[in-house]
């Protein structure tokens, strides 16, 4: 799969992206924090404003 999203009781999304929709997400500037995982990557995205939120499902299915 090229999203996978972790269950989380905070206020961002744990995911794991395919290269291709982190490269898009970043173009629209969007910032997400990358991390290292037994040399897997891994994003966490910090909920927005509902404004922010469309513009990352936008890049998202943009990447699709």
């Amino acid at each position: 799969p090229e999203i996978i999203v972790y269950p989380s009781h905070a206020n961002f999304l744990f995911v794991k992206l395919s290269d291709k929709i982190a490269e898009n997400i970043e173009k629209h500037n969007i910032y997400i924090r990358q991390f290292i995982w037994h040399n897997e990557k891994y994003y966490r995205i910090t909920v927005g404003t509902k404004e922010e939120n469309e513009t990352l499902l936008n890049a998202i299915k943009e990447a699709l």
